[in-house]
């Protein structure tokens, strides 16, 4: 009885295993030419149950190889025909990963069970080794990728007469396997034949022949242009973009003489404390806002609130601002603070910030800073001659299509992964970069991007380096060159601006205006006859000092003065409220910090989410190779 169900459970394993997916036979036909063309022929007997094979096969053959001088090569082919069962089969192919996969079957038509043959030709060049005294192909049969099992597999190589194979090993097992389980001999034709039976998946067959040097052309060396052209081309295109800088920095980006800076009391007539700001950085910034805030609040327009409120028990407070419209705007203000205080009351006169998003927020903040913009963005570029920059954006495209149309020479030979790139991206690329760079410095945000881009151009190169399996001259040329228009393209960029000289001179005076207030000690200025301080002046000029970005220092000022003479802040202003004690000190500072930082909350729109979640061979030292499955 126990005889009788062992073999029952036996003859279900075998009747099981049969139905699994598999490959009952792999044979590779190689056919090597005088040119050193190689043919290659793969017969691909396949057993589909529809678990995996559902359409038909996938063939990956690698884009990228090792030759006999131990370098990455690329690898390129040629598909003459597929076929299934002795009939041409529908295919596509598609670059992942590295490989050129082939997919064989049609989109719309799923197999029965059952065994299928297929088979693939395709031609390689540049497949072959030579050496001083013998050349060698040196083949992986089906290569690493296959997660089939394999029942036999086998390969024969045919070389052009009068060349005859002088030795031959073939290698099994798994990436770097030395094992010898398999077969080869010389065929009555001349032909090499190899054997092999029962891989698992994932395990390769290789195979490497010894043959008669000099039947086969060897491939003539790289030419002069193939090993130098990216080092002239890249020398060249620098050199040619210096000259350019320097000529045209020399006719149009020489800056006029600095005006002298002296001590300025009041801020420049008729400027607002964001105008101000926004002139003395070059751009637009978020804290702008809270300034135009504060001095419409010290001139009587609004009042502030600030409140605080405990949560979890006390450990925390939350902030919130309570805005009270006192008058209406007038032609007094300006026309970013006409429109905030058109905004800010639109639907009554009252508004709380307390950090929550608000459509209401967003709107009068993009509208604030449109306003801005359109007021001093012009001013800001005068002089930035931008239209200089054109030439060397072309020159850096012209660099990026003769990389494409060399195809990389010897670079994507050094860095493998580089062939998964499509060429062709390239152009658009750099066309997308240079609009962006253009763009940002237009819009004030130049020196921000170029600094994220150095950067991230600095870590690419780094790891393209790292990442070459030997460095060429082109190499080298490459990475020189693109460091060498991430530091030079944007010092132009800074270098040939020519500001004019109502440019200067206003600057000048927001200069002295800012030597004023930043200054520690009130002695420093006494030479130019200061103002005498006072309440009123403090706060008159805080919003002008928090555009500056000196209100720590104003306040200090203040503070020192009036401890000198024992006086002690015992009101708060009419315009500001608080549970905090009240500090000139830190007055400024604390109301940029805290409601610039709910208005940028409050305008900020949530994110909608996001995923978290010789016989010194062995298996795998040769080329072709690859691997497969179904789909």
């Amino acid at each position: 009885m126990r005889i009788a169900v062992f073999l029952l459970f036996f003859a279900l394993s075998v009747s099981l295993q049969a139905q699994e997916e598999h490959i009952r036979l792999f044979h590779a036909d190689l056919k090597v030419d005088a040119s050193g063309m190689l043919t290659v022929t793969e017969t691909i007997e396949v057993y589909a149950a529809g678990n995996q094979i559902k359409r038909g096969i996938v063939r990956s053959l690698p884009l990228t190889g090792t030759d006999y001088r131990n370098r990455q090569v690329k690898n390129e082919y040629t598909l003459f025909s597929v076929e299934r069962d002795g009939r041409q089969e529908p295919f596509h192919t598609e670059k992942s990963n590295g490989n050129l996969n082939i997919y064989v079957g049609d989109r719309d038509i799923t197999l029965s069970p059952g065994f299928y043959t297929y088979r693939i030709t395709y031609t390689a060049m540049g497949q072959l080794g030579f050496f001083d005294d013998f050349d060698e192909i040196y083949w992986n049969v089906n290569g690493f990728g296959w997660n089939f099992r394999v029942e036999k597999i086998g390969a024969s190589v045919h070389i052009p007469k009068p060349a005859v194979f002088d030795s031959f090993a073939c290698y099994t097992g798994y990436s770097g396997s030395t094992d010898k389980d398999c077969k080869s001999e010389i065929s009555p034709d001349g032909s090499l034949l190899f054997e092999a039976e029962n891989l698992e998946p994932y395990q390769n067959l290789t195979i490497a022949a010894g043959f008669t040097k000099g039947v086969v052309s060897r491939p003539p060396p790289p030419g002069f242009w193939e090993k130098n052209g990216f080092l002239i081309v890249s020398s060249t295109a620098a050199l040619l973009l210096l000259g350019y800088y320097f000529l045209t920095w020399l006719r149009f980006g020489v800056d006029p003489p600095q005006p002298t800076v002296i001590p300025e009391f009041d801020p420049p007539t008729g400027m607002s404390p964001a105008s101000l700001g926004m002139i003395h950085r070059g751009h637009f910034s978020q804290d702008l806002i809270s300034t135009s805030i504060v001095h419409l609040a010290v001139n009587g327009y609004l009042s502030i609130n600030e409140r605080r409120e405990p949560v979890l028990f006390g450990l925390f407070h939350s902030t919130s601002f309570i805005l009270l419209q006192l008058k209406d705007p007038d032609e007094a203000l300006s026309g970013e603070e006409r429109i905030l205080m058109d905004r800010l009351f639109r639907y009554g006169t009252k508004l709380i910030i307390n950090g929550k998003y608000s459509d209401h927020i967003k709107s009068l903040y993009d509208s604030f800073r449109a306003s801005l913009v359109e007021q001093h963005q012009p001013f800001l570029n005068q002089g930035s001659n931008w239209l200089l920059w054109i030439p060397p954006i072309l020159v850096f495209l012209a660099y990026g299509l003769y990389a494409v149309l060399s195809d990389f020479s010897e670079i994507t030979q050094t860095v493998p992964e580089m062939n998964a790139i499509e060429p062709s991206a390239f152009p658009v690329v750099f066309s997308i970069l240079a609009f962006i760079v253009v763009w940002a410095f237009r819009k004030g945000m130049g020196k921000w991007f170029l600094i994220g881009l150095a950067t991230t151009g600095l870590v690419a190169l780094l790891t393209l380096l790292y990442s070459a399996t030997n460095i060429s001259i082109n190499m080298l040329a490459l990475v020189g060159f693109i460091l060498f228009a991430l530091v030079s393209f944007p010092s132009y960029i800074y270098l040939i601006r020519k500001p004019s000289r109502e440019k200067l001179d206003l600057r000048a005076k927001i200069a002295g205006f800012e030597k004023y207030l930043s200054a520690a000690e009130e002695r420093q200025l006494q030479m130019f006859n200061p103002p005498k301080m006072t309440p009123e002046i403090f706060e008159k000029l805080l919003p002008f000092a928090m555009a500056l970005g000196v209100d720590r220092i104003w306040g200090q000022k203040f503070q020192q003065i009036m401890d000198s003479a024992g006086m002690v802040p015992t009101r708060q202003t009419s315009w500001y409220t608080s549970q905090r004690a009240y500090s000139y000190h830190l007055l400024g500072h604390h109301i940029s910090k805290a409601l610039g930082s709910s208005i940028q909350q409050s305008a900020a729109k949530p994110s909608s989410g996001g995923s978290g979640s010789s016989g010194g061979g062995f298996s795998g030292g040769g080329r072709g190779g690859g691997g497969g499955g179904g789909w």
